[in-house]
């Protein structure tokens, strides 16, 4: 029973996301070598006894080796897991900086150039959002809190995030079925082997391209029905008014700069068209990105397999070694050492890959 040691937990409220499950993935993930000795200590003051008919862990010294490696190699050239961090976060305060100008731009000054930029710019602050819910920005718990609510601030919702992705994801990456990211838009498009195939999915793939330009417009209908009904897709929340809170007026002041503001000073047409290309140009720099990383016929692990080999099995690489890539997807070239460490600072990446 951890409840009074979340408080105090150096890595702030995501040890919540073991709650009710195996945690073996996302403490040994979590953690590098020494650190997860420490933190064994520091649970067994919480023990409470042991789960009947537990089932046998599976191997994991291919994990531990490559923890291990990846630990010694960045102590070897004076790297922690946070090692650029005064960059990381320097760069997102720069970029929400940014977002907001571009955003008073197209609202007063008409400009499509910026709502271009702002497309640009909101996927930029999504993957800088994605490295803080991993609690990777920074080893301050709580600027890695306030980078995760980006995810509100650029339409979406760090709530529903949170359980689509640090939990279904990244915990059964492209597993039918509990892996959310393998249904998507089913029946409509067919994006995992295991689903069963319409007579309109062979001609999907321009449907594919359409559908992807509205991605993040989705994002602003489909979190207040997710938080309506307390589900995501296979994870199951409860839904305190601080979160309806947080969402409703995230959505208002979304609403606020992207449609009102352009349309009360240039008209609707300007403001539907202008917050169009901030959905095509965000949805496509993102989802072009990610979209490779899990979804692909040979990417599907056992479920007998030790947590870390279903990250390797489950995930794909691009461009490895790319710093340039590395930087410009938010380490998301680099997916399978991502998975194995989602707190290391994506620009330990392309040191680590080799390792992996």
């Amino acid at each position: 029973d951890i409840t009074d040691y979340i408080p105090h937990h150096p890595g702030g409220e995501i040890v919540k996301f073991c709650a009710g499950r195996d945690g073996t993935d996302l403490m040994e993930s979590y953690h590098p070598t020494v650190g997860q000795m420490k933190a064994l200590v520091t649970l067994r003051k919480y023990y409470i006894g042991e789960l009947k008919d537990a089932p046998e862990e599976p191997d994991n010294s291919f994990f531990l080796a490559v923890r291990e490696r990846c630990d010694a190699r960045l102590q070897e050239i004076g790297w922690g897991r946070h090692f650029f961090e005064f960059i990381s976060v320097t760069e997102v305060f720069a970029t929400i900086a940014l977002y907001l100008y571009g955003s008073f731009a197209v609202a007063y000054q008409g400009s499509y150039f910026w709502a271009l930029m702002v497309g640009i710019l909101t996927a930029r602050l999504g993957f800088f959002m994605h490295m803080g819910n991993h609690r990777a920005m920074s080893s301050n718990k709580y600027i890695n809190v306030v980078i995760e609510k980006v995810m509100d601030l650029i339409g979406g919702s760090s709530k529903i995030w949170t359980h689509e992705h640090a939990v279904a994801h990244h915990l059964t990456p492209n597993q039918l079925w509990t892996d959310n990211d393998c249904s998507i838009a089913y029946p409509w498009l067919r994006f995992h082997p295991g689903l069963p195939w319409k007579w309109y999915h062979p001609i999907q793939a321009p449907f594919t391209v359409l559908a992807m330009t509205v991605g993040t417009a989705k994002w602003y209908i489909s979190d207040i029905v997710d938080h309506l009904k307390g589900h995501v897709g296979s994870q199951s929340f409860f839904v305190t008014s601080y979160d309806w809170t947080i969402l409703l007026g995230f959505k208002a002041l979304y609403f606020l700069l992207h449609i009102y503001l352009p349309a009360v000073n240039h008209g609707w047409q300007f403001a539907l068209t202008a917050a169009c290309i901030v959905f095509a140009v965000s949805s496509h720099y993102l989802e072009n990105v990610f979209i490779v990383n899990h979804i692909q016929d040979n990417l599907v692990p056992e479920d007998s397999l030790h947590w870390a080999e279903k990250q390797v099995i489950g995930s794909a690489d691009w461009s490895v070694g790319s710093h340039f890539w590395n930087w410009w997807s938010g380490g998301l070239n680099h997916q399978i050492v991502h998975h194995l460490f989602p707190s290391v600072s994506h620009w330990c990446y392309p040191i680590l890959a080799p390792i992996v």
